[in-house]
């Protein structure tokens, strides 16, 4: 585009599209931020504009701006394929060449530090990171290293030391890298005017980098892809040098990863390690359900598969590792992200119940005070990223003919048309309404449970007009029947389903808590309503005698706790600590009008808690 600002209608355009995170054909806020950078203006504009006005505003600004350096857009920060290979060539990677002999040098001349292997940690340290350094970025002495307690924080504050630099200038010269006038993303530095990418890569860093380049050439291999193929992966993609700058929006779904994810042509690769790391990291699972809700599509690679990982090597492999994927025990290096990260996936009654601000106010560290905080609250996103990690691998299973382990995968969730599911009943010695399968969030159960907890109608019909039992418990800790996962995931048609084939409205599970007091803490007052006119109990108490008018108001959700009120809800019924509706909502600090006006004593019952608390 050239220096600053252009006229260029055509890249003004690649540009404008690059940062329209939600392709609604306008930017605003730090869209629009990232845009003015991308044609080189450092400038804010407290605005929402369509193209024709970014246009306007990038001739506006050039009048009166300096050309100060372009910042390519998040989504544009691609790497070709060939770019990938160069760099494993040039390093010597998996050949006993320059890379691991600076991981050696550093293990010899560091005590105490972990052990370093050819991974993107240690291409980020002695490679990335020393090539995109700026004149602004002054080293810390030596005698820092002591003051970092592990290797990220040592990189944060920059106190590694560089290859020496002969060493790096070799290296940059092989590579053809020009020297930064600023400190910048690697992939700036090899592609200066931006590259559209064709996929986005969700992986472990501690993959070695040469297993990454190799199961991606596998895979082009597979696809009849060519070496100028586009790939957005982080390490290349950030900033390295200002990581808390280009990742410090408030909001998981900017972050830089989300515009390269979104406007990534092709969709998504994850690479599986033999390990299947990236199940265990809790970004790589976030990825993964961003897919979904953007409609890209999503393919496991796995290490080493000559055929683009889909054998049956994989197929065995993430049927096991499947079974154990939760978000709650997922890892993220920083406390911060996985905070972030765990309130955009938690079950929507609880992030209804804690707004953002008022869910990280409840963590002190790594520690939770909120009530019951645990795997199950993330049972919905399990289940879902678990639904689509297993699909691609379900029809790898059903073409092959191997009934017993596509049924597994249709436990995890595996979508599948009437078709598939009648190819599958095939290959059993069950019926499908028969068979008893393990899902990591409804435990070992019917296939009814599982498809009433994703929402999936159109199978459960399929089941219903079988003849499956709504009525028929899970073998999970709770004893739960469909309707209890339909209505905690909020799904009103497979609720209304459920009850048109017999299903128990007012059905207490091991804990005595009904699908009404589930769906009145999630604030699902068309599911209240529902459940309310099939005949469920309005002021029934689960074991702590919690009923679900205490739970829509200590959960904040006015709106339920009216429609209780006019059904007869009692607001003076106690919890097993005395504690009423009234109590809970202040408790959780919510004021509802609706409460405070249904009865004289709350006054009381209000002055009494201050005195408490206090």
């Amino acid at each position: 585009m050239g220096s600053g600002a252009s006229s260029d209608v055509k890249e003004l355009q690649r540009i404008f599209d690059a940062c329209d995170l939600e392709s609604c054909g306008s930017l605003t806020g730090e869209d629009l931020k990232i845009a003015l950078a991308g044609v080189g203006l450092a400038k804010d504009a407290a605005k929402t504009v369509d193209f024709p006005a970014f246009c306007e505003l990038v001739k506006e600004a050039m009048v009166s701006s300096p050309d100060p350096p372009r910042i390519v857009p998040f989504a544009l920060r691609g790497m070709r394929f060939e770019q990938l290979q160069a760099i494993c060539e040039v390093c010597g990677c998996g050949q006993d060449g320059w890379l691991l002999a600076q991981c050696q040098s550093a293990m010899e001349s560091e005590s105490g530090t972990r052990r370093l292997k050819e991974d993107l940690y240690s291409l980020n340290r002695f490679l990335v990171r020393p090539a995109t350094a700026g004149p602004e970025d002054v080293r810390l002495p030596e005698s820092c290293l002591e003051l970092a307690d592990n290797d990220t924080e040592r990189l944060e504050m920059g106190v590694y030391e560089a290859p020496s630099a002969s060493d790096l200038a070799t290296i940059t010269s092989r590579l053809a890298l020009p020297r930064p006038k600023r400190s910048c993303c690697f992939a700036e530095l090899v592609n200066p005017a931006g590259l559209q990418c064709d996929y986005f890569v969700s992986h472990s860093w501690g993959h070695p980098f040469v297993s990454s380049v190799a199961t991606l050439s596998n895979f082009l291999k597979g696809a009849d892809g060519s070496h100028s193929t586009a790939f957005w992966i982080c390490l290349f993609a950030l900033n390295q040098h200002r990581l808390q700058e280009e990742l410090g929006t408030s909001s998981v779904r900017a972050m830089p990863f989300a515009y390269g994810l979104a406007k990534a042509s092709q969709g998504v690769l994850m690479i599986l390690d033999q390990k299947v790391e990236p199940f265990r990291r809790l970004w790589c699972l976030y990825e993964a359900q961003r897919a979904w809700e953007l409609h890209r599509p999503l393919q496991l690679l796995l290490d080493g598969e000559t055929d683009g990982g889909s054998g049956p090597s994989l197929a065995l492999l993430v049927a096991e590792e499947l079974q154990k994927l939760s978000a709650f025990d997922a890892s993220a290096s920083v406390a911060g992200d996985k905070i972030k990260i765990w309130h955009q996936v938690i079950n929507r009654s609880v992030q209804r119940a804690f707004p953002m601000a008022s869910f990280e106010a409840q963590f002190d560290g790594s520690h939770c005070r909120i009530r019951g905080f645990g795997p199950s609250w993330f049972s919905h996103f399990d289940s879902k990223v678990s639904q689509l990690l297993a699909s691609p691998v379900f029809r790898f299973c059903l073409d092959a003919g191997d009934g017993p382990l596509a049924l597994r995968y249709l436990g995890l969730g595996a979508e599948a048309s009437r078709q598939e599911l009648r190819c599958c009943e095939k290959l059993l010695p069950k019926s499908l309404q028969e068979v008893w399968v393990s899902n990591p969030s409804c435990g070992e159960c019917r296939l009814l449970h599982v498809y009433a907890h994703l929402g999936d109608l159109q199978n459960l019909d399929f089941l219903l007009a079988a003849r499956a039992d709504p009525t028929e418990r899970a073998k999970d800790p709770k004893q739960r029947a469909a309707l209890h996962f339909a209505v905690k995931a909020g799904h009103d048609e497979c609720a209304k389903r459920l009850l048109e084939g017999k299903a128990l409205a007012h059905d207490p599970d091991k804990n005595r808590e009904t699908p009404l007091q589930i769906a009145a803490y999630g604030g699902f007052t068309s599911l209240v309503q529902l459940l309310l006119r099939a005949g469920a109990v309005v002021n029934a108490a689960d074991r702590d005698g919690w009923t679900a008018l205490i739970c829509a108001a200590r959960a904040g959700h006015g709106e339920t706790v009216e429609l209780l009120l006019l059904n007869k809800a009692s607001p003076h019924a106690m919890d097993s600590l005395g504690r009423n509706a009234f109590r809970h909502a202040k408790m959780a600090g919510y004021d509802l009008p609706q409460l405070e006006k249904c009865s004289e004593m709350l006054e009381e019952d209000d002055l009494e808690c201050q005195m408490v608390d206090r």
